[in-house]
């Protein structure tokens, strides 16, 4: 064996025993036999009948290292990319089908899981229900809602979940400042600390200050590094102080993280509007936000989100508005 030859083979050894993790003498092997079944292709009469494989010659190292380049490929391809979010899934959960003034929804992750988001429908009454609430915490959801200040007689529930992982690397839950106010609108923002991207969120009227019906939170949108949403007063105002509170949920950069958005309903003056957001084939959604246009006279009735994305839904209050208006929503993805 010349020189060069043995110096060529080994360092095709070392390339596959680093790249794949297997022994000098596993790899050597494969080699080999890479190079004899090529030099068999060649010159027939070079392989014994009884396929006792010669020592291998100065031509047998030149074909392994011409072979090389194209069975390197097969022999350290990358694995398939793992999933973002390891131990993903959706804890369902419902309340009470009646006519009780103010509901409250808590779902909790199995042990040793932590909340990202939840996804919520506020069934029955339309028009006269409002979420209050998306709280979320380490370890459970939590979704609040109240029926307006007018009141009905009507059934209704909330349904809704909570979506689960294993802790995630950086992991964090960041609220953001808060202050008191009476105005008609009211906004509220959360950021993650640098570095690290929103992967889910938290959203509250403060039950400390009693609100009565007559605000609903009208928006919930994001970037990939923090949270904001907004409040609005109904048509009548006056409802008093209040405080809307955020929360961001940060993690180190997941793979393939990215924000898309909606279709977007139709502008009209319909009752009812609804949006739908997916991901890519093969991705999962962590989150899901929405504005709803038409101030505090349009209430968010659903944001149901799964594995592929969310199905939003809003409708007007039980008064009607008269203007046009629109439901848009948007999507967090990762890879799946």
């Amino acid at each position: 064996m010349s020189g060069d030859s043995a110096s060529h083979l080994l360092v095709l050894v070392g390339l596959v025993t680093e790249r794949n993790q297997v022994s000098k003498r596993k790899a050597l092997r494969i080699l080999l036999l890479l190079g004899v079944t090529a030099a068999a292709a060649a010159n027939p009469k070079r392989v014994e009948r009884r396929f006792t494989v010669r020592p291998p010659t100065t031509m047998v190292l030149g074909i392994i290292a011409a072979m090389f380049a194209s069975a390197l490929l097969a022999l350290v391809a990358p694995a398939p990319a793992s999933a973002a979010v390891p131990g993903y899934e959706f804890k369902p959960g419902g309340t009470a089908f009646n006519s009780d003034t103010f509901k409250k929804l808590e779902v909790s992750c199995p042990s040793g899981k932590r909340a990202i988001s939840s996804g919520f429908a506020l069934i029955g009454a339309e028009g006269n229900v409002a979420l209050t609430a998306q709280r979320i915490s380490a370890t459970k959801a939590t979704i609040t809602a109240t029926e307006d200040q007018d009141g009905t007689t009507a059934n209704w529930r909330i349904s809704g979940g909570v979506l689960c992982a294993n802790p995630l690397p950086g992991l964090e839950y960041k609220p953001g400042p808060a202050s008191v106010t009476s105005n008609s609108v009211s906004q509220s923002t959360a950021d993650c600390t640098p570095g690290k991207q929103l992967i889910g969120y938290g959203v509250e009227l403060d039950p400390a200050f009693p609100l009565f019906g007559q605000v609903s939170i009208a928006s919930l949108g994001f970037g990939s590094t923090g949270v904001f949403a907004t409040d609005f007063e109904d048509q009548d105002g006056g409802a008093g102080n209040r405080r809307l509170l955020v929360t961001a949920v940060c993690a180190n950069p997941l793979p393939g993280y990215k924000i898309l958005p909606g279709q977007g309903s139709q502008v009209s003056s319909n009752a009812v509007r609804f949006d739908t957001a997916r991901c890519a084939t093969g991705d999962k959604s962590l989150a899901a936000g929405w504005t709803a246009t038409g101030g505090g006279q349009t209430l968010i009735t659903s944001v149901n989100t799964g594995e592929l994305g969310a199905d939003t839904g809003a409708s007007e209050d039980d008064d009607g508005y008269e203007p046009t208006w629109q439901l848009r929503s948007s999507i967090i993805c990762v890879t799946g």
